[in-house]
């Protein structure tokens, strides 16, 4: 009998199904987290841990997540530097507490490009409004246009255009801050050039003042800066004198001994002109250097303040003359910081530096820019 020839298939490969595959990758899953070779029917696979640690992307959102430093609190102050057009260039000098009083801006020891932004939003926003203040009550305005920054590691510095009433003088120098801060109500406040009168008696004045420290050859003082300065009540302007002998109004050491007399003095028409605050300091060029000019004027809570240049060998720094209780010039209660000096970003903006700053110096910020 012959038998049918058996028949046979070759083997099928081997298919395993999505739920055994589901099977073995969960078994392996904790080898694979701990980094470990796994071996499996003869096939040896190693898993590996990624080197280095987030990624480019991962380590700048990172940086973006770390908090800023805070923004000064309360509304600032700044020094205004004018051009005669009336372009003007703002940079910030002190905070203005609850009291009036001035207080130290409390800048961060670093300010990152994203805290000059923030900075620049907040306090430089176009169309914003600052009182300005130039001899005594508000001057006028300053309204607010751009921003450059002349300093990476400091605040920027704001661009605006200046106005004041029809016929009064463009200050080259004033103050500004938010509306109702200080006096807002509109004053004589454009501090006018000195008359023949003021240039006539000013180094009458002086040597008198210098003769009485017992200065030999007060003759020799040279005039270094002269302003007509309003005082209230008077009817005619005062003014404010800086003399040095043997020195110049300027950070440097004399080159030997020297004498700065620094006077602010009102008038009255049965007094002439009278001293309301004089220094003098003796000085060589081993250190002690100690002379004034004059800034600016504003009404604050207790009578006016006076706004000085304080300079010494090294540095020029801008420093408030606070009224005493009887509202004449009393001591000097506030001076700005060395570090990122009003005086200084301001003079460094006009020169030319950071145009088109952090934030709002766009397309037009140049043309009220002054230089």
């Amino acid at each position: 009998m012959s038998h049918p020839e058996s028949t046979r298939h070759a083997p099928r490969a081997f298919a395993p199904s999505a739920r055994l595959c589901l099977l073995v990758l969960a078994l392996l899953a904790p080898a694979w987290a701990g980094g470990c070779d796994v071996e499996w029917s003869g096939a040896r696979i190693g898993i590996e841990e990624p080197e280095g640690g987030p990624s480019a992307d991962e380590d700048s959102a990172a940086v973006e997540r770390e908090p800023l430093p805070p923004l000064p609190r309360g509304p600032l102050l700044y020094y205004v530097r004018v051009d005669p057009s009336g372009g003007a260039l703002a940079a910030p000098a002190a905070r203005v507490g609850p009291d009036g009083t001035l207080r130290d801006l409390a800048l961060p020891d670093t300010m990152p490009e994203a805290w000059r932004a923030r900075f620049d939003s907040a306090f430089y926003p176009s169309g914003r409004e600052l009182a300005l203040h130039s001899a005594s009550r508000r001057a006028g305005s300053l309204v607010l246009s751009g921003s450059r920054s002349p300093d990476a590691s400091c605040p920027p510095v704001a661009e605006g255009q200046v106005f004041v009433a029809p016929g009064a003088p463009v200050p080259d120098e004033a103050l500004a801050m938010p509306g109702g801060t200080w006096a807002a109500d509109p004053g004589p406040g454009v501090r006018a050039e000195p008359d023949d009168r003021i240039r006539l008696f000013a180094p009458i004045l002086a040597e008198r003042l210098l003769g009485e420290e017992g200065i030999e050859r007060a003759f020799l003082a040279q005039l270094a800066d002269l302003a007509a300065v309003p005082f209230p009540g008077s009817e005619r302007a005062g003014m404010a004198a800086s003399y040095l002998i043997g020195d110049s109004l300027a950070p440097v050491p004399p080159a030997d001994s020297a004498v700065s007399l620094f006077y602010l003095a009102s008038y009255s028409a049965d007094q002439g002109y009278t001293p309301q605050w004089v220094r003098l300091h003796r000085y060589d060029a081993s250190g002690g250097k100690r002379a004034y000019g004059y800034v600016a004027a504003a009404d604050g809570p207790g009578g006016r303040v006076h706004f000085l240049r304080l300079y010494s060998a090294e540095s020029v720094h801008l420093a408030a003359l606070w009224p005493d209780s009887a509202g004449a010039p009393g001591e000097i209660s506030w001076t700005a910081r060395e570090r990122c000096s009003p005086l200084d970003l301001a003079e460094r903006a006009a020169a030319g530096g950071g145009g088109d700053g952090a934030g709002n110096g766009g397309p037009g910020a140049g043309e009220a820019g002054g230089s």
